[in-house]
């Protein structure tokens, strides 16, 4: 609603301000990054379900509205929202690593922690290419869902460094 359009007109400002495309693919970033939220937060119940003792933590990138991902992790028990304080804690706890298009990838490989990039959406006009290259990338949910089982119990996921736009 009125919201989400103001949440579109903030995004496209800093895309013009950062002089990010033309002015055309604005409106298609907007959109390709809310559909990306839409399927990490489809994706991220579905794991919820699966594990219910495992802590699921979501650090929201600075540029999104904390109060929506608080909204969505509402009656999730294990779903916890945290944005403040440094990664690298949660880090050293951490099974692993599910990001898109975030530099958390950056941090988890120093950790040696294991990061997939969900990329259900992929458009390389808008996809960053360094979190792409040091992570597992992943194409569908159930392939996610595939490659969290390995890593849950204990397996090893093989990252294939190939070209992967």
């Amino acid at each position: 609603g009125n919201n989400l359009e103001e949440k579109k007109k903030v995004a496209i400002r800093l895309l013009e301000q950062m002089k990010v495309g033309p002015n055309e693919s604005h409106d298609e970033q907007f959109h390709y990054v809310l559909n990306q939220m839409k399927e990490m937060m489809e994706l991220i119940t579905d794991l919820s379900r699966r594990y219910p003792d495992e802590k699921i933590i979501i650090r929201p990138h600075p540029s999104e509205d904390i109060e929506t991902w608080k909204g969505f992790a509402e009656g999730k028990e294990n779903v916890l929202v945290v944005r403040e304080g440094s990664l690298n804690p949660w880090l050293l706890e951490a099974d692993l690593v599910l990001q898109n298009n975030c530099t958390s990838a950056i941090e988890s490989m120093y950790m040696h922690v294991p990061c997939i990039s969900y990329r259900p959406i992929v458009d390389i006009r808008f996809d960053q290419p360094l979190p792409n290259i040091l992570s597992k990338n992943v194409f569908s949910k159930e392939e996610a869902i595939h490659v969290v089982d390995t890593i849950i119990k204990g397996g090893k996921v093989l990252f294939d460094f190939q070209d992967i736009t």
